[in-house]
């Protein structure tokens, strides 16, 4: 089979009629009430097993802890003001097939950005309510705010990166491939890692800036080459770095590029501020 995707007009339309008859249940719950199952469990047993109840995202304040937002597989947006021990959906007033990125701005918890249904939505209430501020017509993958400059903000997307400078009013697109993941130096904000596919081939690169974002070179050295490039297989990846060793990043690839990948090609490791990078784990 295939799948048609619709363009923005269409979709739009769609929407609207998804969330006209969403309200029109609302105003007539009163003569319904909820039957269950409100839980599964294993066959001939007690374990509660809850299928596709998939979490894509999270997010913590860095501000305030206990606030923690969530996208899920669902189409909702959930926080949570007491570090998770309750949740409320933030997102009643949007209807999104899935949300696969979400960001609260670093100093302002009323701030957030989420990702879904092929656009970028923002919140500037704490999430009561959410206005969409791009149409980028993919997905999301994740947001990254410049920690000394909030209103800067990246979003790494399946069919390029964006880059705002006016706190998500407006995007420009700097690369055409899927970003996978974007981090930047714990302490200088000039220096900024980027997982990205290389075009025209079945793999990742690592690219770096040094001038915060206005140019990118990739690393080459140390880093992995498919045995067979007709063959690879590009599933994308994760970068992390920390503050306890700040010249260190990790890069966790997912794919093929030799035999016995069986969908994971390794973690990299960098121990210069991503210049040389070794392979520490298959």
């Amino acid at each position: 089979g295939f799948i048609i995707v619709p363009d923005k007009i269409n979709e739009d339309a769609k929407i609207k009629g998804i969330n006209d008859t969403r309200k029109l249940n609302i105003r007539s719950a009163g003569t319904w009430r909820s039957l269950g199952p409100v839980e599964t469990f294993e066959e001939g047993g007690s374990l509660p097993i809850s299928f596709q109840v998939n979490v894509y995202c999270v997010d913590q304040s860095k501000s305030n802890k206990d606030i923690l937002y969530v996208g899920t597989e669902g189409a909702g947006i959930y926080k949570t003001n007491d570090k998770g021990l309750s949740w409320e959906l933030s997102s009643s007033e949007i209807e999104v097939t899935s949300v696969e990125a979400v960001q609260i701005h670093p100093s302002n918890p009323d701030i957030v950005l989420a990702a879904g249904n092929r656009r970028i939505f923002r919140t500037k209430d704490g999430g009561e309510n959410w206005d969409e501020v791009e149409f980028i017509d993919a997905s999301g993958y994740v947001f990254r705010f410049n920690p000394d400059n909030p209103g800067e903000i990246f979003c790494g997307a399946s069919n390029g990166l964006y880059h705002s400078i006016d706190s998500g009013d407006s995007w420009q697109k700097v690369f055409s491939e899927s970003i996978w993941d974007i981090m930047y130096h714990p302490s200088n904000p000039q220096i900024i890692y980027l997982l990205k596919n290389i075009n025209g081939q079945n793999m990742t690169g690592l690219w770096k800036s040094s001038n915060g974002g206005d140019s990118w070179n990739q690393i080459t050295q140390g880093w992995y080459q498919p045995e067979n490039q007709a063959e690879a297989v590009e599933h994308g990846g994760k970068l992390g770095v920390t503050i306890a060793d700040q010249d260190r990043v990790y890069a966790a690839l997912i794919g093929d590029s030799k035999e016995g990948d069986s969908g994971w090609i390794g973690i990299f490791m960098s121990e210069d501020s991503g210049e040389t990078l070794s392979l520490i784990h298959i």
